[in-house]
C-alpha cells in the first residue's frame, strides 16, 4: 500500500511569509536605520525641555524625543499634502 501524502493547509504565518517575499518586502531598506542621529541642536533643545519641565527626565529619552519630533514632521507633511 502507497502512502500518500497530504497538503496540509498552510497557516497564516506561512501565507504571511510567502506574501512578503513575493512583493519582496524583506529586500527593502531598514527604515529604523534612516533616523539620523539627534544632533547638538536637538541635544539643546532636549535639555531646555527638561529644565523646563524636569518631571520629564524620568519617562523621555533623547531618542523618544527625536522620535517624537520625526512624527510630528510626518504628520504635518501629510496634512500638506
Amino acid at each position: 500500500m502507497t502512502s500518500i501524502l497530504l497538503a496540509e493547509p498552510e497557516t497564516s504565518a506561512a501565507e504571511e511569509l510567502r506574501a512578503r517575499q513575493a512583493l519582496g518586502l524583506d529586500d527593502g531598506p531598514d527604515i529604523d536605520a534612516l533616523i539620523p542621529q539627534p544632533t547638538a541642536e536637538d541635544r539643546r533643545r532636549f535639555n531646555a525641555l527638561l529644565r523646563a519641565i524636569p518631571a520629564l527626565a524620568q519617562s523621555m529619552t533623547i531618542d523618544m524625543y527625536k522620535a517624537k519630533l520625526i512624527n510630528v514632521q510626518i504628520v504635518d507633511t501629510v496634512k500638506s499634502a
